[in-house]
């Protein structure tokens, strides 16, 4: 087994349909990392989709990794994010739960791992990496750490975690 580390960055898209602010955003970042995640109504707010930021960043020949929340959306349309990202070219999709919004129904007809499990065959004949999310910070870290198990047996390719600014902690 090869295991690669990648650098990216994540790019809070913007509310508005202004796709000269993400072009700045991704020229800022497309000499120093190998990909850019590309949120998904972050933080609960409507905001451009990641993919339309996904034909933005390949016109500057950045990586993209598309996250797709369950909170928001029903099967099909998880299915069609998934789809639109691989036809588009995106390399990974990250499948990410997505946390509840006051006000807002949560969706969730499936569960972030079962996303998982279905997004290497949605995305045929365009093959994505398929990537969970950790926290490495969580409550209860045990649980987390089953919760990753079923990612990584569900099919998840990469893992990515929460922002870490405490390395001792992680460590701890």
């Amino acid at each position: 087994m090869s295991l690669t580390a990648l650098t990216s960055a994540e790019i809070s898209l913007p509310a508005e349909a202004d796709g000269t602010r993400v072009n700045e955003r991704i020229a800022v970042l497309a000499d120093t990392v190998d990909v850019v995640g590309l949120t998904d109504n972050h933080a609960g707010q409507p905001r451009m989709s990641p993919l339309a930021a996904v034909a933005l960043a390949r016109e500057q020949g950045v990586g993209t990794i598309v996250h797709v929340s369950c909170r928001d959306r029903n099967r099909l349309a998880l299915q069609s994010q998934v789809v639109g990202a691989a036809a588009l070219g995106a390399e990974a999709v990250l499948c990410v739960q997505g946390d509840p919004v006051p006000g807002i129904e949560h969706v969730a007809d499936m569960t972030a791992t079962q996303l998982i499990a279905s997004a290497s065959p949605w995305s045929a004949p365009h093959p994505l990496a398929v990537g969970a999310v950790v926290n490495p910070f969580a409550e209860d870290v045990d649980r987390e750490l089953r919760l990753l198990r079923r990612k990584i047996d569900a099919g998840a390719t990469f893992v990515q975690s929460q922002m870490i600014f405490d390395l001792g902690r992680l460590e701890a």
